[in-house]
């Protein structure tokens, strides 16, 4: 039980106890907060000060106005005396006449004080009784005037407070996600540069229509020398629900708080607003939900002994799953994809074909601990006489490493790892099997071929 429970981590030697996610979630949650405390305090800043001012600089109308009298506003908060202007005016609108005491819209709202008596008097100091100046009255509500229009600058400064919060909480919870099932050895060698030692002669000339090795096998492994990248992260896919739902939301917030504010509230607005508050609620669902599938499943590391391959070489495999799941069943497969790019009328097409494809192993019926990942190891070999890596304007022919799963509870999930397969000797000294050769070699594997054994696991080959 302490070790599903500690909270924190205690460094013993070259090793650490206790809960490393427990404490990411709470971090991750501290981070939460501060993004939440930052959107309200940047909501009460904007609808308190900016948005009414802004509204009386844009929609109130000019009207003569006389002068009553004038006084200083008081009143106590936490102890503390507070002052602010208050003048009395007179003025018509529509035939109706109106008194009130005002000066600016924060005082119409009822706030607008200060420690400042002094300030107060001064301002004062301008208006004097029978005057006549000009107020602004709200043409929705000719009760609501004011004879000062302006912006507090400071409120603009004001600003700066809640959105370090929201920079900071977002920025926060975004490392979190970002590290979130990540192992300490995959953290450490992260972005590190590793130059790659090809197994056999590289040179353009001799492979003109083999793909280039992809960039982010430089990452080196801790098992075997190299880690394979994994074709559309997961990752990639929590930060567009997260993207989408946070410009759907705030985009409409935004208009509804920019509505309601001028006094445009209307039924049929609301009725249109309904649908996109349930079109932010479903982004904000589907953001939890793929964020927690991906939680659950975790990280793929595939690791190999060397890259790129050859035909006829065996290598070592290791996969390391990570998560907190049931697994129903566990698979990894070599696979060879063919895909050909033709015009059909006016029309280009293209159609992709797996010829061949093995089972290395296939685990059922176990379970995946966040503090225990799954780990296994495995060889394979591309097969003599089979194509290699290919690429050419209008085919292409893909070696890769397939890593599928069905968990409890979960969708089922597939992992795909790029691989780079170059010609064998033997297809070097063939006369017809030069490299860059469009679609797959003739020749096939014998009949004698047997599949490879892999313990545990039963390992099948399969052609098309």
């Amino acid at each position: 039980m302490a070790r599903w429970f500690r909270l924190f981590e205690k460094k013993r030697g070259n090793r650490r106890t206790g809960s490393e996610q427990i404490a990411g979630i709470w971090e991750g949650a501290f981070f939460g907060v501060l993004f939440l405390l930052g959107c309200v305090g940047f909501w009460l800043t904007i609808s308190l000060f900016v948005l009414p001012e802004w509204w009386v600089n844009r929609d109130f109308r000019p009207s003569p106005a006389r002068i009553l009298e004038t006084r200083v506003g008081t009143t106590v908060r936490d102890g503390q005396t507070l002052y602010r202007p208050e003048v009395c005016i007179e003025y018509k609108v529509g035939g109706h006449t109106y008194r009130l005491w005002t000066y600016d819209i924060h005082t119409v709202q009822g706030n607008g004080y200060s420690v400042d008596k002094e300030r107060a008097l001064k301002t004062l100091q301008r208006f004097k009784a029978d005057d006549i100046i000009t107020c602004w009255y709200d043409p929705r509500d000719p009760e609501i005037a004011v004879i000062d229009r302006g912006f507090w600058w400071w409120a603009w400064l004001v600003l700066l407070i809640p959105l370090s919060f929201v920079i900071l909480g977002a920025g926060g919870v975004s490392y979190h996600l970002w590290r979130w099932g990540k192992s300490v050895e995959r953290l450490a060698v992260q972005g590190r540069p590793l130059s790659l030692s090809f197994s056999a002669d590289p040179d353009a000339a001799m492979y003109p229509f083999v793909p280039e090795i992809p960039a982010r096998v430089g990452q080196p492994g801790t098992h075997l020398p190299y880690r394979l990248p994994v074709l559309g992260a997961p990752y990639r896919a929590i930060y567009a629900w997260l993207a989408a739902a946070l410009g759907w939301n705030i985009a409409v917030l935004a208009f509804a708080l920019g509505t309601y504010y001028v006094g445009r509230f209307d039924w049929s607005f609301t009725l249109f607003l309904l649908p996109c508050l349930v079109i932010g609620l479903t982004l904000l669902g589907a953001f939890f939900r793929q964020w927690m599938a991906t939680s659950a499943v975790g990280e793929t590391i595939v690791e190999i002994s060397d890259f790129p391959l050859l035909c006829g070489h065996r290598y070592r495999v290791y996969l390391k799953q990570t998560g907190w799941l049931r697994i129903n069943w566990l698979e990894m497969l070599l696979v060879c994809e063919e895909e050909a790019t033709f015009q059909h009328g006016t029309n280009t097409r293209r159609e992709c074909r797996r010829v061949w494809q093995k089972t290395l192993w296939r685990h059922e019926r176990f379970e995946i601990l966040r503090s225990v990942p799954f780990e296994t190891e495995a060889e394979i070999e591309i097969p003599h006489g089979m194509m290699h890596s290919f690429r050419s304007p209008h085919n292409e022919v893909r070696w890769r490493l397939y890593v599928r799963g069905s968990a409890q509870d979960w969708p089922n999930f597939e992992r795909v790892f790029p691989l780079v397969v170059l010609p064998g000797p033997e297809r070097e000294r063939r006369p017809d099997s030069r490299p860059g050769r469009e679609g797959l070699s003739s020749e096939t594997p014998s009949d004698e071929e047997s599949p490879q054994q892999v313990n545990p696991g039963q390992a099948s080959e399969t052609y098309s």
